[in-house]
């Protein structure tokens, strides 16, 4: 169950090498604040690397969806083999379905971006308003 948001987790590390920024210059959350950029914001870091790597639209849409459900998947599975449901394990259909998640979100990752890491948010923030600008002429 661990194993998907472990494979998350090294993702984000290897495709966001930003560690100075702790917050996104061009990216808000759904509050309307800078994007949270910390280690631990896994879903954060990807999106803010999906937004650099050239995802728009229609495609930005479906693989965030993948995203979201493979990490909503964890705890929801955490929770069913909780305490409170007398520590049931989690069924293997389950833990099937979000490894099959996690391949799709995979595959979309490959197949949409460029697999470059990036180093400077900042450039990427720089990078897209230029891109912007360059579709509005």
């Amino acid at each position: 169950m661990y194993g998907c948001r472990h494979i998350l987790e090294q993702l984000s590390d290897t495709l966001w090498q930003d560690e100075r920024t702790k917050k996104h210059p061009c990216l808000t959350n759904h509050k309307n604040e800078a994007l949270d950029l910390r280690k631990d914001a896994i879903k954060n870091r990807l999106m803010a690397y999906l937004h650099c790597n050239g995802t728009r639209d229609h495609e930005k849409h479906a693989i965030e969806a993948d995203l979201e459900a493979v990490l909503s998947s964890v705890p929801s599975l955490y929770n069913l083999s909780s305490t409170a449901h007398k520590r049931k394990p989690v069924d293997r259909k389950d833990a099937r379905l979000m490894v099959i998640q996690t391949y799709v979100f995979l595959g979309q990752l490959v197949q949409r971006t460029n697999l470059e890491p990036v180093t400077a948010a900042e450039e990427c923030c720089r990078q897209q308003a230029s891109e912007g600008e360059a579709t509005a002429s």
